[in-house]
């Protein structure tokens, strides 16, 4: 009987042993591996120096962060600094040791945030000047500028037209006309004495300064802060800088013209708020889906799926959504043998990159990158689009289309006849599910009545409908149960073959994309064990319940 015990314990001891020692050599890999992208990226201060001999540019892109003086990506944050209309963030070169801020803010005189909606506004066909006066009004509304015309309706009111920004000034009937105003010079004169300069307001006598104190009043101190708040208010020639700057990541720019002649600015998207147990907000741009559909033949067959985007404010079952499963939380799994997932270098993680740096809150994440790319990017059509799948059309896929839908069956583990202490317990039920999970074929009866979710993103690009999700850690996620079930839910809805559709999720860095259909389908014949893509050698996925490397095997 002792012997036994000492048996199991020294067994367990050593697979804890070998546990711990593959989870240490694993973080040992990828530090390597981190530290030699970055070792490939860094550039010798001699080099920089060198160029800069030249009189050659340092060309790099608006969305890198590097040191402006030595190009080292080697930094720290070190606080902020309080610019004009918000704070920016500071950085510490480690290996030259100077403070700087980064190259998207730098010039900047106004916040990231104000810069996105202005090019945002322009792009949805509104003119510079048009949508200069929305962004100015906007500024008002948030640094309390009303305020202004409650200070003086004693004495003057102050009317904000339909032209958004232009404000003209009405002089009541009490106001005393004694003084002599230069309109030529700009200067208001009292007693052949100058007082003070207030450019395109005429102030009564009783609002000037005295000749002995020469000190303002508190009138003409409201007067300085409103003119000073007009000088500064964002000009149509700086909103066509940065549409300049930023054209390399605007690729709707060159669609713009031809959406202008489609739909008015006003109506080129459709949204509305879906209260589906929280508040989604559905945006839809039209002129974009039709221009993508009608310019490429091979896009012709998604007409389909414009249909249905048109009728989402319209037909959408709310009901649903506050009684079905959601997508993210669904008791279905897939095989995920005889599959990859290709880690890609794709346009919507320099696009989030840029987006991302004018949030402040990490809630408003998703709006943020939502509402850029939809207005900006010539790809995106629709955003938190609501889908659906019932029992019956899984049942369909399940029996008709030769679909694999499975359930999870953990074999029940052995307890062992001796006390074992609670750490070695926890991770021997780690390793005993970890050998142990397996996937079983779901009957029609076990399967959930109802599934709902909201897509993130929604794509049409190279013939192909494309769902992407925004992950902020997606190198550590692995949403694939959840995009399959949305491409299966757009594809029942719309009639299109789950072989049109694409799935990824993303962030700043990193870009993963699969096909949903190798997923549910799996081939008899021809079977591979590698496949080699433009990013390397991927070996094909042996487990059926987990993607095992993101990452091509051979670069």
């Amino acid at each position: 009987m002792e012997f036994e015990f000492y048996l199991e314990i020294v067994s367990w001891k050593l697979e804890i042993e070998n546990y711990i020692f593959m989870k240490l050599l694993n973080k040992i890999k990828n530090k390597i591996k981190q530290l030699e992208q970055k070792k490939s990226e860094k550039r010798l201060p001699m080099q920089v120096e060198q160029e800069k001999s030249n009189n050659t540019e340092i060309v790099k892109s608006v969305l890198e962060i590097f040191c402006p003086y030595c190009a080292s990506a080697n930094f720290v944050k070190r606080g902020t600094r309080q610019k004009k209309r918000e704070k920016v963030q500071l950085y510490l070169c480690n290996d030259c040791q100077k403070t700087f801020t980064p190259g998207a803010v730098k010039g900047k005189h106004y916040p990231k945030a104000i810069i996105l909606d202005a090019i945002s506004l322009y792009n949805l066909g509104y003119s510079l000047e048009r949508a200069c006066g929305i962004i100015n009004k906007m500024i008002e509304k948030k640094k309390g500028v009303d305020n202004f015309p409650t200070l003086c309706r004693d004495k003057k009111t102050a009317e904000i037209s339909d032209s958004f920004g232009s404000i003209s000034f009405t002089q009541s009937s009490g106001l005393p006309s004694e003084n002599n105003y230069s309109k030529l010079k700009n200067i208001v004169k009292y007693k052949n004495q100058n007082v003070m300069e207030v450019r395109g307001i005429e102030p009564p006598s009783s609002w000037l300064a005295s000749p002995s104190s020469r000190q303002a009043t508190p009138m003409t101190d409201v007067l300085y802060q409103k003119n000073k708040f007009f000088e500064n208010k964002l000009q149509p020639s700086s909103l066509a800088n940065w549409v300049e700057q930023y054209k390399h990541l605007c690729a709707y720019s060159r669609m713009r013209e031809f959406g202008m002649k489609l739909y008015a600015p006003e109506n080129i998207i459709e949204s509305a708020t879906l209260a589906h147990r929280q508040l989604y907000r559905f945006r839809y741009h039209k002129a974009k889906t039709r221009l993508i559909i009608e310019e490429d033949f091979k896009h012709s067959k998604f007409w389909s799926l414009k249909e249905f985007l048109d009728l989402v404010t319209v037909e959408c079952p709310h009901e649903y959504f506050q009684q079905g499963e959601r997508a993210s939380e669904a008791p279905i799994f897939f095989s995920k043998t005889d599959m990859i997932v290709r880690s890609k270098e794709n346009y919507a993680t320099k696009l989030a990159k840029f987006a991302l740096e004018s949030v402040k809150e990490n809630k408003e994440r998703h709006d943020a990158l939502q509402r850029f790319m939809l207005a900006n990017d010539s790809v995106t059509v629709a955003t938190e689009v609501p889908v659906y799948i019932r029992r019956e059309d899984l049942g369909h896929m399940q029996t008709q289309l030769g679909f694999e839908l499975y359930k999870s069956a953990k074999a029940e583990s052995s307890k062992s006849q001796f006390p074992i202490s609670k750490e070695i317990s926890n991770i021997k039920s780690q390793i005993s599910n970890k050998k142990s999970e397996k996937l079983e074929l779901m009957k029609i009866d076990e399967l959930p009545k109802l599934i709902t979710g909201h897509i993130d993103i929604l794509q049409i690009r190279n013939g192909m409908i494309h769902i992407l999700d925004y992950k902020p850690r997606a190198s550590k996620e692995k949403p694939i149960e959840q995009l399959t079930l949305y491409a299966l839910s757009l594809s029942r809805l719309t009639g299109l073959r789950v072989f049109h559709f694409k799935c990824a999720w993303f962030d700043e860095k990193d870009y993963f994309e699969f096909y949903p259909l190798h997923l549910v389908y799996k081939k008899t014949k021809g079977r591979r064990k590698k496949i080699i893509t433009k990013e390397g050698i991927y070996n094909i996925n042996q487990n059926a319940r987990r993607i095992e490397n993101l990452r091509p095997a051979v670069v």
